[in-house]
């Protein structure tokens, strides 16, 4: 993963938001990238709760151990 995808992954849903609602702003690639990075959030399946502090204890463990 490229140091770029990296930033456009941590961004906020509501940052991209932002973006895409005032294009003005922003130049095209920017848009571009809040658009893929929109969309891949968007692809993201809801975790159940219990699947989730399953895999954050997991997580966890290897760093306690």
């Amino acid at each position: 993963m490229s140091g770029q995808e990296s930033k456009s992954n941590n961004a906020s849903l509501d940052d991209l938001e932002r973006i895409l609602n005032a294009p003005f702003s922003y130049t095209e690639k920017e848009l571009a990238e809040a658009r893929a990075a929109l969309e891949r959030i968007r692809a993201y399946k809801p975790v159940p709760a219990e699947e989730w502090a399953e895999r954050l204890a997991k997580d966890l463990a290897k760093f306690t151990d």
